[in-house]
Protein backbone atom coordinates (compact mmCIF):
# COMPACT_ATOMS: atom_id res chain seq x y z
CA UNK A 1 0.00 0.00 0.00
CA UNK A 2 2.75 2.45 0.94
CA UNK A 3 4.66 1.68 -2.24
CA UNK A 4 1.57 2.52 -4.27
CA UNK A 5 1.15 5.78 -2.38
CA UNK A 6 4.75 6.71 -3.08
CA UNK A 7 4.32 6.09 -6.77
CA UNK A 8 1.29 8.34 -6.82
CA UNK A 9 3.38 11.33 -5.69
CA UNK A 10 3.61 14.28 -8.04
CA UNK A 11 5.86 13.39 -10.93
CA UNK A 12 8.95 15.45 -11.63
CA UNK A 13 11.77 14.85 -14.13
CA UNK A 14 14.36 12.52 -12.59
CA UNK A 15 17.59 14.34 -13.34
CA UNK A 16 19.91 12.63 -10.87
CA UNK A 17 21.60 10.66 -13.64
CA UNK A 18 22.85 13.85 -15.27
CA UNK A 19 26.62 14.35 -14.85
CA UNK A 20 27.19 17.27 -12.48
CA UNK A 21 29.79 18.39 -9.98
CA UNK A 22 29.64 19.27 -6.33
CA UNK A 23 32.22 20.86 -4.04
CA UNK A 24 33.42 18.96 -0.93
CA UNK A 25 34.02 21.26 2.04
CA UNK A 26 37.00 21.55 4.30
CA UNK A 27 36.98 19.34 7.38
CA UNK A 28 36.42 21.66 10.32
CA UNK A 29 34.86 21.16 13.77
CA UNK A 30 31.51 22.89 14.17
CA UNK A 31 29.16 23.49 17.08
CA UNK A 32 25.43 23.99 17.23
CA UNK A 33 24.58 27.47 18.52
CA UNK A 34 21.38 27.78 20.50
CA UNK A 35 18.39 28.50 18.28
CA UNK A 36 20.34 27.77 15.11
CA UNK A 37 18.36 27.76 11.87
CA UNK A 38 20.98 26.05 9.75
CA UNK A 39 24.74 25.71 9.80
CA UNK A 40 26.65 26.90 6.75
CA UNK A 41 29.96 25.07 6.52
CA UNK A 42 33.04 26.99 5.29
CA UNK A 43 34.38 26.08 1.87
CA UNK A 44 37.97 25.34 1.02
CA UNK A 45 39.62 27.91 -1.23
CA UNK A 46 40.93 25.12 -3.38
CA UNK A 47 38.11 23.78 -5.49
CA UNK A 48 38.15 20.00 -5.81
CA UNK A 49 35.63 19.07 -8.48
CA UNK A 50 34.18 15.64 -7.82
CA UNK A 51 31.63 13.90 -10.00
CA UNK A 52 28.38 13.06 -8.28
CA UNK A 53 28.96 9.38 -8.81
CA UNK A 54 32.35 9.66 -7.06
CA UNK A 55 33.13 9.37 -3.35
CA UNK A 56 31.32 12.10 -1.35
CA UNK A 57 32.91 14.22 1.34
CA UNK A 58 32.48 13.19 4.96
CA UNK A 59 29.38 14.07 6.93
CA UNK A 60 29.97 16.87 9.42
CA UNK A 61 26.97 16.56 11.70
CA UNK A 62 27.72 17.54 15.32
CA UNK A 63 26.70 15.42 18.30
CA UNK A 64 24.71 16.27 21.40
CA UNK A 65 24.14 14.28 24.58
CA UNK A 66 21.39 11.70 24.58
CA UNK A 67 18.29 13.28 26.09
CA UNK A 68 19.45 16.84 25.45
CA UNK A 69 16.98 19.24 23.80
CA UNK A 70 17.12 19.03 20.03
CA UNK A 71 18.32 22.33 18.50
CA UNK A 72 15.96 21.90 15.56
CA UNK A 73 16.07 24.54 12.83
CA UNK A 74 13.65 27.45 12.94
CA UNK A 75 11.61 28.46 9.86
CA UNK A 76 12.91 31.21 7.62
CA UNK A 77 11.18 34.51 8.26
CA UNK A 78 11.23 35.43 4.59
CA UNK A 79 10.54 32.71 2.07
CA UNK A 80 11.77 33.35 -1.50
CA UNK A 81 8.83 33.65 -3.93
CA UNK A 82 10.12 30.77 -6.05
CA UNK A 83 10.06 28.58 -2.92
CA UNK A 84 6.77 29.75 -1.38
CA UNK A 85 4.92 28.58 -4.50
CA UNK A 86 5.44 25.02 -3.27
CA UNK A 87 6.49 25.34 0.39
CA UNK A 88 4.80 27.58 2.92
CA UNK A 89 7.43 27.03 5.63
CA UNK A 90 11.05 26.96 4.47
CA UNK A 91 14.05 25.79 6.48
CA UNK A 92 17.72 26.48 5.85
CA UNK A 93 19.49 29.00 3.60
CA UNK A 94 18.87 27.00 0.44
CA UNK A 95 19.12 26.37 -2.41
CA UNK A 96 17.41 23.03 -1.61
CA UNK A 97 14.32 23.11 0.59
CA UNK A 98 12.51 20.11 2.13
CA UNK A 99 8.82 19.97 3.05
CA UNK A 100 9.10 19.92 6.84
CA UNK A 101 6.46 20.62 9.49
CA UNK A 102 7.11 23.97 11.16
CA UNK A 103 3.84 24.34 13.08
CA UNK A 104 5.65 24.03 16.44
CA UNK A 105 8.19 26.73 15.57
CA UNK A 106 10.95 24.28 14.66
CA UNK A 107 11.55 21.55 12.09
CA UNK A 108 9.70 18.29 12.77
CA UNK A 109 9.37 15.16 10.64
CA UNK A 110 6.53 12.85 11.66
CA UNK A 111 7.23 9.28 10.63
CA UNK A 112 3.89 7.83 9.50
CA UNK A 113 5.13 4.47 8.17
CA UNK A 114 6.03 1.90 10.85
CA UNK A 115 9.22 -0.16 10.55
CA UNK A 116 7.11 -3.31 10.15
CA UNK A 117 5.56 -2.01 6.92
CA UNK A 118 7.28 -3.35 3.75
CA UNK A 119 9.19 -2.65 1.62
CA UNK A 120 11.30 -0.55 4.04
CA UNK A 121 11.44 -3.05 6.89
CA UNK A 122 13.28 -1.84 9.98
CA UNK A 123 12.83 1.85 9.12
CA UNK A 124 10.13 4.34 10.09
CA UNK A 125 9.52 6.83 7.32
CA UNK A 126 7.43 9.44 5.57
CA UNK A 127 7.38 11.56 2.43
CA UNK A 128 9.65 14.60 2.53
CA UNK A 129 9.69 16.28 -0.86
CA UNK A 130 12.38 18.71 -2.07
CA UNK A 131 12.47 21.76 -4.31
CA UNK A 132 15.52 23.43 -5.88
CA UNK A 133 14.00 26.34 -7.82
CA UNK A 134 16.79 28.93 -8.01
CA UNK A 135 20.04 26.95 -8.26
CA UNK A 136 21.63 25.47 -11.36
CA UNK A 137 23.69 22.40 -10.54
CA UNK A 138 23.85 19.27 -8.45
CA UNK A 139 22.60 18.88 -4.88
CA UNK A 140 23.62 16.03 -2.57
CA UNK A 141 21.46 15.33 0.51
CA UNK A 142 22.52 13.02 3.34
CA UNK A 143 21.98 12.94 7.09
CA UNK A 144 22.76 11.56 10.52
CA UNK A 145 21.54 11.59 14.12
CA UNK A 146 22.85 14.18 16.58
CA UNK A 147 21.80 12.48 19.83
CA UNK A 148 22.77 8.96 18.82
CA UNK A 149 24.47 6.85 16.19
CA UNK A 150 21.54 6.52 13.77
CA UNK A 151 21.59 7.32 10.08
CA UNK A 152 19.06 9.11 7.92
CA UNK A 153 17.81 7.01 5.02
CA UNK A 154 16.14 8.05 1.79
CA UNK A 155 14.30 6.90 -1.27
CA UNK A 156 13.63 9.03 -4.33
CA UNK A 157 10.94 9.11 -6.98
CA UNK A 158 9.38 9.03 -9.37
CA UNK A 159 11.25 5.78 -10.07
CA UNK A 160 11.21 4.55 -6.47
CA UNK A 161 13.82 1.91 -5.59
CA UNK A 162 11.83 0.48 -2.63
CA UNK A 163 15.14 0.42 -0.75
CA UNK A 164 16.56 2.72 1.92
CA UNK A 165 19.38 4.73 0.36
CA UNK A 166 22.17 6.61 2.18
CA UNK A 167 21.65 9.76 0.08
CA UNK A 168 19.62 11.42 -2.64
CA UNK A 169 20.92 13.50 -5.52
CA UNK A 170 18.96 16.31 -7.15
CA UNK A 171 19.71 18.68 -10.01
CA UNK A 172 18.39 22.23 -10.14
CA UNK A 173 16.68 24.26 -11.19
CA UNK A 174 13.58 22.18 -10.48
CA UNK A 175 10.57 24.36 -9.82
CA UNK A 176 8.15 21.71 -8.59
CA UNK A 177 8.41 19.32 -5.67
CA UNK A 178 10.63 16.31 -6.30
CA UNK A 179 9.17 13.16 -4.70
CA UNK A 180 11.35 11.68 -1.99
CA UNK A 181 11.09 9.98 1.39
CA UNK A 182 13.04 10.16 4.66
CA UNK A 183 13.65 7.24 7.05
CA UNK A 184 15.04 6.76 10.57
CA UNK A 185 15.25 3.71 12.81
CA UNK A 186 14.42 5.50 16.07
CA UNK A 187 12.96 8.88 17.05
CA UNK A 188 15.44 11.58 17.97
CA UNK A 189 17.35 14.61 16.75
CA UNK A 190 18.69 14.43 13.18
CA UNK A 191 20.11 16.67 10.49
CA UNK A 192 20.16 16.81 6.74
CA UNK A 193 23.53 17.83 5.28
CA UNK A 194 23.01 19.55 1.92
CA UNK A 195 26.07 19.92 -0.34
CA UNK A 196 26.29 21.94 -3.55
CA UNK A 197 29.12 23.36 -5.61
CA UNK A 198 28.81 26.65 -3.74
CA UNK A 199 27.82 25.77 -0.19
CA UNK A 200 27.18 23.14 2.44
CA UNK A 201 24.71 23.46 5.29
CA UNK A 202 22.68 21.54 7.85
CA UNK A 203 18.96 21.49 8.54
CA UNK A 204 18.32 20.02 11.99
CA UNK A 205 14.97 18.33 12.63
CA UNK A 206 13.23 16.33 15.31
CA UNK A 207 12.05 12.91 14.10
CA UNK A 208 8.85 11.80 15.80
CA UNK A 209 6.87 8.58 15.45
CA UNK A 210 3.43 9.51 14.10
CA UNK A 211 2.07 6.04 13.32
CA UNK A 212 -0.21 3.95 15.54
Amino acid sequence: MRSQNLRSARKSPLLATRTEFWHPTRRVPIALPEGVQAIRLPLSRRVSRVRLEGAPSALRVPTIASGAPCPASSPRRKVPPAVSVNIGTAFGPGPAYPTLDGSTGHAVVGMVWPPTDPPYLGWAGTKVLWTVPTYTGAVLVRGRQLDGAGDVGFDIGPGWTNRVLPEIRLVGPEYGLHPAATFVRTPGCYAYQVDTLRSSYLIVFEAQLAYR
